[in-house]
């Protein structure tokens, strides 16, 4: 790993999992960039056509976790501003009815 990759090679302060999440988001956001630009890992960059093919599955995949995310993320709080919604209805008696 270059040392211009946002930090020592040896720093102590991130785990190797952490780094390698960092890595992964770096060559999500680029690759989607450039696909999103029109640019073709075969001829603009000359990627061999069954590596740019892994990379197409593994960015297809990885796009897709995201989404899934995503979408857990604000079901999540979606379901948080409800009950909070519903707790600021509920008088201090009935809270302290409900154990709440």
């Amino acid at each position: 790993m270059p040392c211009t990759d946002g930090g020592a090679p040896y720093d102590t302060d991130n785990s190797v999992q952490e780094r390698l999440d960092k890595v992964t988001r770096m060559l999500c956001t680029l690759a989607n960039a450039t696909e999103d630009q029109g640019f073709g890992m075969i001829n603009d960059f000359g990627i061999p056509r069954k590596d740019a093919k892994e990379i197409r599955e593994w960015l297809a995949e990885h796009n897709e976790m995201d989404r899934e995310r995503r979408e857990a993320e604000e079901s999540e709080q979606r379901e948080a501003k409800l009950k909070k919604d519903a707790l600021k209805k509920l008088t201090a008696a009935e809270r302290k009815a409900l154990g709440l």
